[in-house]
Formats: structure tokens, C-alpha cells, sequence
């Protein structure tokens, strides 16, 4: 749709307006959470920039998925049906218009937990969501992940159909829960699945979580945990990257945070309007501006990102 200002579209999930960018216009794509999106579709309509979601059907916070998020969107392919309400709303919306590569990528890496069904990541709010009457007991839900995590399948079967909450699912909720799997993000896997993904498009930017503090001030341990091995493997990739840890701290979690009493993930729309205009300076302007003196010098363009010596400056980032 057309918002804010001239040469500006946001496209949301499954629309079917992509169109070539103007010469004046950067073309950009988000995979993460809204801690990205929504920066995003606010500064698009500030800036000669268009957020282009064509093919994006869902928020995603693992590598794992971002990595197959990433493939899908590139291929031209759509995820398994039976998985899509563990994917996304975006899956049932998506239109057969092909995603039109775009000149930066955006990526949010979130969480450590990788959740998969037959080795398809699935994302685990909308796994929440979806199974919202089975989670509701702290008990079963504990011994369920546990299972989860050890992957026998028979022990899992067992303890599923024991379970009444199970036995009042669909026959096809049933199979999709029996098969969920988890596994934790190692720093091995994080390397392969950035380096990848580095692979597949030619100028990307990754964004951390940051690091929460509860009210007495420590840190929560497991997103500290996960952010000190992601800042690891971000730094082995040699990747471009911007973690907004300094950031939430130097404003404040009360003001940087939507609200602290209810959750440690959600920015303010202060914030949001903060971090759009810091990656428009750091990251989107630049490359923007690159590209416009590329289309100038020659056209149509034929020097790539891979070519060191027209490579923008993206050195890696750590606020």
C-alpha cells in the first residue's frame, strides 16, 4: 500500500504490488520481529525508502528459521501448508507475486531455541498460540519440552495420548504436535546458518536482542547467555551487525521499553523512531547512496557487492 510521503510503499505480507525501485528509492526487506519491522515501516514513511515484505509471512526469532524464512522468500516457494499456522498469519495471504530481491536485508536473531517439525523450523509464539489450551497447564508443558529436547519418539507418543488435552485435539493438530522437536542454538550452528545467509543476498545487516535487566538490576541470564555466543559467531562471520544493548541502556528500559511491568521485549514507539533513523545513518542511507552512484555511472548496473573494491564500508557494529 502507498503511505507517508512520494516513492515510499510498505508491502505487507502476501502483497502483490512489488514493483521495480526508482532510481531515488532503496528497496529493503525485514526477517526478525517487530523490534525491526516496526522501526522500519515507521522510518519508510520518513525516508526515500520501501519496505519490501512480499513473501514474508510471519515474525521469525531463531537462525534456524530466519534461514529458511530466507530460502522460501528467495525460491519463490511456499512452507509446508500443514505448518503454516505454526509459521505465521501471513501464510494463508500470500499471493503468487515473486519477491522482487531487494538492495538490503535486515535480519533479527532472537532466540536460541530452535523448534522444528520433521527438521522445518516452526516458530514457537505461534506454536504457543496455536496449542494455547495444551500449554496452559506449567506441569505438562515443562514435560513436554523436556521430551521435546531428548527426541524419542516413543516416550513422547506415550506421554501425549496419556494426556486428555492431547486426546481432545484434531486428528491433524495431534500429528503436528507429536512431531514438534527442540534443540539449542550452538555456536557452530549460529556461524554456519549467518554465513549462509550472508550467502544468499549481497548486503545484509543483523540485529541483536538486547540485554534485559529485571528490576533488581541482573541481567535474565539465558538472552545473556545466547547474546554473548550470537556476538561471538557474528564477529567469526565477519558479518555487519548492530546490537541496541548500549542503546536500551543509555535511554533507560522505562523509556526505551513499552512496558516493563508486563515485558522485557517490546520497544517504546520512541525507541522505534530512534532506532529507524540510527540504520538509515549507519546502514541504509549509505547504501543507498551507493547504489544511486552506481546507477549513475552505469546502467544497467554491473559491479556487485562481492567485488571488494565496490564494497561499501559495513564494518561490523557493537554499540
Amino acid at each position: 500500500m502507498r503511505t507517508g510521503t512520494k516513492n515510499v510503499d510498505v508491502l505487507e505480507p502476501g502483497s502483490s504490488i512489488a514493483r521495480p525501485l526508482s532510481s531515488k528509492c532503496i528497496n529493503v526487506t525485514a526477517i526478525g520481529s517487530c523490534r525491526i519491522t516496526n522501526p522500519l515501516k515507521s522510518l519508510s514513511a520518513r525516508k526515500p525508502m520501501r519496505l519490501n515484505q512480499t513473501g514474508v509471512y510471519g515474525y521469525s526469532h531463531s537462525s534456524a528459521e530466519i534461514l529458511s524464512h530466507l530460502q522460501h522468500l528467495l525460491n519463490g516457494t511456499r512452507p509446508p501448508l500443514h505448518l503454516s499456522p505454526l509459521l505465521g498469519q501471513g501464510t494463508g495471504k500470500l499471493s503468487d507475486e515473486l519477491h522482487i530481491p531487494s538492495d538490503l536485508y535486515i535480519f533479527e536473531l532472537s532466540s536460541g531455541k530452535e523448534i522444528s517439525i520433521d527438521g522445518h523450523p516452526v516458530q514457537l509464539n505461534y506454536l504457543n498460540r496455536h496449542f494455547r489450551d495444551f500449554f496452559s497447564d506449567v506441569a505438562r508443558t515443562r514435560t513436554f519440552w523436556n521430551l521435546a529436547r531428548k527426541g524419542d519418539d516413543v516416550d513422547i507418543s506415550n506421554f501425549l495420548t496419556s494426556t486428555t488435552a492431547f486426546k481432545k485435539l484434531s486428528k491433524a493438530d495431534q500429528c503436528l504436535l507429536v512431531r514438534v522437536r527442540q534443540k539449542a542454538a550452538t555456536l557452530k550452528g549460529l556461524i554456519a546458518d549467518i554465513e549462509r545467509i550472508n550467502a544468499l543476498v549481497p548486503k545484509t545487516v543483523f540485529v541483536t536482542h538486547f540485554d534485559a535487566k529485571t528490576p533488581d538490576g541482573t541481567l535474565l541470564k539465558s538472552r545473556n547467555r545466547y547474546l554473548e555466543m550470537l556476538r561471538a559467531a557474528l564477529l567469526e562471520s565477519n558479518a555487519c551487525w548492530f546490537d541496541p544493548s548500549k542503546n536500551v541502556s543509555d535511554f533507560g528500559q522505562k523509556v526505551s521499553l513499552e512496558d516493563t511491568s508486563t515485558s522485557l521485549s517490546h520497544y517504546s514507539k520512541s525507541f522505534e523512531t530512534f532506532l529507524g533513523e540510527e540504520w538509515w545513518r549507519r546502514y541504509i542511507r549509505p547504501t543507498r547512496e551507493y547504489l544511486h552512484s552506481e546507477r549513475i555511472r552505469t546502467s544497467p548496473r554491473t559491479k556487485s557487492f562481492s567485488n571488494p573494491s565496490t564494497t561499501p564500508p559495513q564494518a561490523a557494529e557493537l554499540l
